[in-house]
């Protein structure tokens, strides 16, 4: 039986997924207390799994970028790792400005995804998990793609990395 919470995110990622292309770029900007605000929603997850989380926010100040977006790409990331590994796992989350943006690793100690599912991670619906809709990297993707940022994966799909350009607010006028 799923839990209130894992039914509560559930909710979040469908309205999300939903809503995505109503999604506007603008809005208040990024904080570490947002990303804060992520850990929090996605650790009783990882401790009802008997999963480690290991975080880094290296994030020290507001960033230019819609928090609403970067919030739901993180939680995105974070549910999808922690389904991955087995008990005792580890998900890690490693959050810094670098290369002129904002760069998110996560990563977990699960099985490597197949190289045949790695062509075709970030498209909708290719979950291998009958319960699941398969929807969460796909909209990952759709948020760093409206960001103008990359996302890929890396060590078979233990590892994604995002990067989200960091526009200054002097290039805005």
């Amino acid at each position: 039986m799923k839990s209130c919470l894992d039914r509560g995110l559930q909710q979040i990622q469908h309205a999300v997924s939903a809503l995505l292309v109503e999604a506007r770029l603008d809005g208040r900007p990024l904080t570490p207390a947002d990303l804060e605000d992520v850990r929090t929603l996605a650790q009783p997850k990882s401790v009802g799994s008997g999963a480690t989380l290991a975080w880094e926010n290296g994030l020290a100040g507001p960033v230019p970028l819609p928090a609403n977006l970067v919030r739901q790409l993180l939680l995105n990331l974070m549910l999808n790792a922690q389904q991955a590994v087995d008990p005792g796992g580890r998900v890690a989350v490693q959050i810094a400005r670098a290369r002129g943006g904002l760069q998110i690793l996560v990563e977990n100690s699960g099985e490597p995804i197949p190289p045949e599912r790695l062509a075709r991670l970030f498209e909708p619906y290719p979950s291998r998990y009958p319960d699941r809709q398969g929807l969460g990297l796909w909209v990952c993707w759709q948020i760093v793609t409206q960001l103008g940022g990359t996302i890929e994966a890396q060590e078979r799909g233990t590892r994604l990395c995002v990067h989200l350009p960091i526009v200054p607010e002097s290039d805005h006028d």
